[in-house]
């Protein structure tokens, strides 16, 4: 994988400029939602922090880290308090 100065990966950019297409394009393609930036927040966390519920929506209902993750603590925990919080449809 690879990151900017910040620590960001292309997840966390794409997050950033609201972009659902591109982050859906990254998920697809198995990017790890878990790599964290300089402030050890990883896609999860900075897509919660900018509360953006349907890029929530896209990284917890996607096959592939529900697969991949499903047995990851901080997962887990993101996933249940993103669903608390922001209603998440994929329930």
């Amino acid at each position: 994988f690879c990151q900017d100065t910040e620590g960001d990966s292309p997840l966390h950019d794409a997050i950033s400029k609201k972009r659902d297409d591109m982050v859906s394009m990254l998920l697809e393609a198995n990017a790890d939602v878990t790599v964290a930036n300089n402030n050890g927040f990883n896609a999860l966390h900075h897509a919660a922090l900018l509360e953006i519920q349907g890029i929530l929506n896209l990284i917890f209902c996607s096959t592939k880290i529900q697969s991949k993750h499903a047995q990851s603590h901080e997962i887990y925990v993101a996933f249940l308090l993103a669903n608390f919080f922001l209603d998440l449809d994929c329930i």
